[in-house]
C-alpha cells in the first residue's frame, strides 16, 4: 500500500508492531538542513520517536549514505582549504577549486544542497595528483578525515536506528526468510530498479518490519508495484 498524504502516516503506525525501514533519502534529508525534504524528515523522526517506533536500515542504506555525505562534503572541504592556502603552485588546480567553491556557495544561497558528481570527484584527484601523487591523499586526510563517519554516527544516535542484518544474532527476530541475491536481480530486471535499491527493497520485503519510508519516487512506485498488500511505503514529497 502506497502512502503520499501525510495526514494519513501517523496513523498507520499504530499497528506497527517491528519497526520502521528508513531508506536513504529520509536519512540523508534527516542529517542535511539543506536538502529539500529536511523539513518533512525531521517532523517524521519526530512522529516515530513519539510513537516509540524502533528505525532500520541496512548495509546498502548506509554505503548510499556515507557517499552523499561524500559529495557534499567534499566541496565544503574545498571551501575550508581556500580559506587556508595562501598561494597555488597550480593554476589548473587553483581554478578548479574555485569553480567547485562558487558552485557550492551559489547552492547555498539558494537553500539548496551541492552534492559534486563522482566523475568530477575522480577529476578533481587527477588535478591534486598532477602536483604530486599523494596531494589528493594529503587534502582528504587534513579537510575530510572523521567527518563522514561522524556523519553516521549522528544519524544512528538521531533516529536510533538499528541495522537489520541477513545474519542476525537471533534468527527469526526481524526476518521472515534470509533474501537471495536472485530476487534482487530479479527486481532490477522487472523494473530497471539499481541494484542497492533492489536489496533494500528485497530485505525490506524479507522482514517483519512493516513499513518504509522514502523520498525517492522510482523506489516508492517499484515498491508497491512489487511488495505484497500488507507492506506499507510511505513516499515524501
Amino acid at each position: 500500500m502506497l502512502i503520499k498524504n501525510f495526514s494519513a502516516f501517523e496513523p498507520v503506525l499504530t499497528d506497527i508492531n517491528f519497526g520502521c525501514f528508513l531508506d536513504t533519502s529520509i536519512l540523508f534529508a534527516c542529517s542535511n538542513p539543506l536538502d529539500i525534504f529536511n523539513e518533512k524528515a525531521e517532523e517524521i523522526s519526530k512522529i516515530l520517536y513519539k510513537n516509540k517506533i524502533q528505525t532500520f536500515s541496512n548495509i546498502n542504506v548506509k554505503l548510499e549514505f556515507l557517499d552523499l555525505q561524500r559529495r557534499t562534503l567534499i566541496p565544503e572541504c574545498i571551501c575550508d582549504f581556500l580559506e587556508e592556502i595562501e598561494e597555488f603552485d597550480s593554476k589548473e588546480l587553483e581554478t578548479q577549486l574555485k569553480l567547485i567553491k562558487g558552485k557550492f556557495k551559489a547552492y547555498v544561497n539558494k537553500d539548496r544542497q551541492y552534492k559534486m558528481q563522482p566523475n568530477h570527484i575522480k577529476d578533481l584527484r587527477n588535478v591534486f595528483n598532477k602536483n604530486g601523487p599523494k596531494e589528493w591523499d594529503l587534502f582528504c586526510h587534513t579537510y575530510l578525515k572523521g567527518k563522514i563517519g561522524k556523519a553516521w554516527d549522528e544519524a544512528i544516535e538521531l533516529l536510533n536506528l538499528k541495522n537489520l542484518d541477513t545474519k542476525e544474532s537471533e534468527p527469526g527476530l526481524y526476518l521472515n526468510s534470509v533474501p537471495v541475491w536472485e530476487d534482487a536481480i530479479q527486481i532490477v530486471e522487472n523494473f530497471g530498479l539499481a541494484p542497492s535499491d533492489a536489496m533494500i527493497l528485497n530485505i525490506f520485503k524479507n522482514s517483519k518490519i512493516e513499513i518504509l519510508i522514502t523520498a525517492d519516487r522510482e523506489m516508492a512506485e517499484t515498491a508497491d508495484a512489487y511488495l505484497p498488500s500488507n507492506k506499507i511505503i510511505y513516499l515524501v514529497e
